[in-house]
């Protein structure tokens, strides 16, 4: 009677260690937000949650021709944190007025993040499409 009890144990044991196991996330789920713009001198994008480590924006965006402008906007990256934490600054980086434009931000983990979108001010509109993804 005892080895069967014992038996019984374990086995119940096992099992109860194997569904613990496979309720556990093992997979990380990326995430991809297609966005549109249009600004002459700032933006501020919606804030989305991400959930993995990585950040991507890839863009396509026109504007007028402009002899004395510059040929490129800022995008800059923010962590947004809950109140009354200020959000967290992660990285800026250039993009082209005219075309496909990219940049990468690593290792920023996840979480909620917002884009603010930024140039000089010419008076010429940036208008476009892209998508932020991780």
């Amino acid at each position: 009677m005892t080895s069967f009890n014992a038996l019984r144990k374990k086995i119940i044991s096992v099992g109860l260690i194997g569904s613990l196991t496979l309720s556990l996330p093992f997979t990380v789920f990326a995430s991809s937000y297609d966005i549109e713009y249009e600004f002459k001198v700032e933006r501020q994008g919606s804030t989305r949650s991400f959930s993995g480590s990585d950040m991507k924006l890839t863009t396509n965006s026109s504007a007028s021709r402009c002899d004395h402008c510059y040929n490129y906007w800022t995008a800059k990256l923010y962590r947004d944190n809950n109140w009354p934490i200020k959000d967290d600054f992660i990285g800026e980086d250039n993009l082209p007025r005219q075309g496909y434009g990219s940049t990468k931000w690593s290792n920023v983990g996840s979480g909620d993040y917002y884009l603010m979108l930024n140039k000089a001010n010419d008076g010429i509109e940036v208008k476009g499409t892209g998508k932020m993804e991780n």
